[in-house]
């Protein structure tokens, strides 16, 4: 067993009076036996059952118990974040409060201090339901494509870090994008992190999570995508890309839009009117990506360029109504279904062809 010079131990809390005895026995234990300096924080997020008063009966048992109150809820990464700039000893380790894990597997992660300043818990196998799991998979993936964020399970509440690594980042997300953003800011330091399996039971008591409510995973993507428009974490490839589908999305419309103009309300011809609404959505492209999303790289000419995305667009005309005939008429798939597979075909198209061909890097 390892044993280190000083520990502190966090625990986010939210109406979980009904466990919060448990956990903090399990707590005291642990810390004991790894360490002769240790404290347990306690951060209640606003609790409304008695939460409370039962840290402070421990509180008057046992002087390593901190409690840390919060008046109203602050969301589950402002709660973990007070904690873990509350902690005063060398390493600081948190987990949450509602008995998901074995508080004794912290021996694992403290094993491997002399690896690494952060040592993060991996759910192996993780015990949750069907569409949590695919949710997780799928914030997994979106924070390796947008960050470069490599991590088995960003979200696993059984991490250690040397506090030193703490105190000179600041982390924004108070939400569910939390774990991201600190794991981020503390790679772009350049530190290295250790992954340790831990063993994860499935919830059974106190306040039902919150992490599955749309109104939450809405408010994790807002959060994510957020940190990506206004920090510098995030992968440049990967903004230049979803300022394309932005752009595209807005040229798509303007050239909709046209086409009903010249062909429902102005009666022109249907050739006509196509063609004009395609030339305003190339034009206005063309303008938004020269100016915005391509604006640090160089063109032949301007009129090259416009030349060169037009013919692109063209392309990409033939490739959505063939996959849409392959797939809907030919494959027999769902029409709808077949536009969705055209338009992701053709975004990426029209993204890498325009970023090979017409707009060029500066050198």
């Amino acid at each position: 067993m390892t044993r280190v010079g000083s520990l502190s131990i966090v625990f986010p809390a939210y109406n979980e009076g009904s466990k919060i005895a448990r956990t903090l026995e399990q707590a005291l234990k642990v810390a004991a036996d790894n360490t002769s300096d240790f404290e347990i924080v306690v951060v209640n997020d606003g609790s409304k059952d008695n939460t409370e008063e039962v840290v402070k009966s421990y509180q008057k048992k046992d002087f390593h118990i901190r409690l840390i109150n919060h008046a109203q809820n602050k969301g589950y990464g402002q709660t973990v974040w007070d904690g873990l700039k509350a902690a005063k000893k060398d390493w600081v380790f948190f987990a949450d409060s509602d008995l998901q894990f074995d508080l004794a597997e912290v021996k694992n992660l403290l094993a491997k201090t002399d690896q690494a300043d952060v040592i993060i818990g991996y759910r192996s196998p993780r015990r949750d339901p069907f569409m949590r799991l695919v949710n997780a998979k799928s914030w997994n993936v979106l924070n390796r494509l947008l960050f470069g964020l490599k991590v088995k399970d960003i979200d696993c509440a059984f991490k250690l870090f040397r506090r030193q690594v703490l105190t000179d980042i600041e982390v924004q997300s108070g939400g569910a994008a939390f774990s991201a953003e600190l794991l981020m800011r503390l790679k772009k330091k350049g530190l290295d992190f250790v992954e340790v399996p831990v063993s994860h039971f499935p919830r059974q008591v106190g306040s039902a999570s919150t992490g599955a409510h749309p109104r939450v995973i809405i408010r994790a993507f807002k959060e994510l995508f957020g940190l990506y428009r206004t920090t510098d974490l995030g992968r440049p490839f990967y903004r230049e890309m979803i300022k394309f589908g932005l752009v595209g999305t807005l040229s798509t419309t303007v050239d909709f839009a046209i086409l009903n103009l010249l062909f429902l309300v102005l009666k022109a011809n249907l050739y006509v009117a196509t063609f004009g609404g395609f030339l305003a959505g190339s034009i206005n492209g063309y303008v938004l990506n020269n100016v915005w999303t391509y604006h640090h790289h160089r063109l032949p000419t301007k009129a090259s360029g416009l030349a060169r995305y037009t013919v692109i667009g063209l392309v990409g005309l033939g490739i959505t109504e063939g996959i849409i005939d392959i797939l809907s008429v030919k494959g027999q798939l769902n029409y709808n279904l077949a536009k969705l597979t055209a338009v992701v075909v053709v975004f990426f198209w029209n993204f890498f062809a325009n970023r090979l061909w017409t707009f060029k890097p500066n050198e």
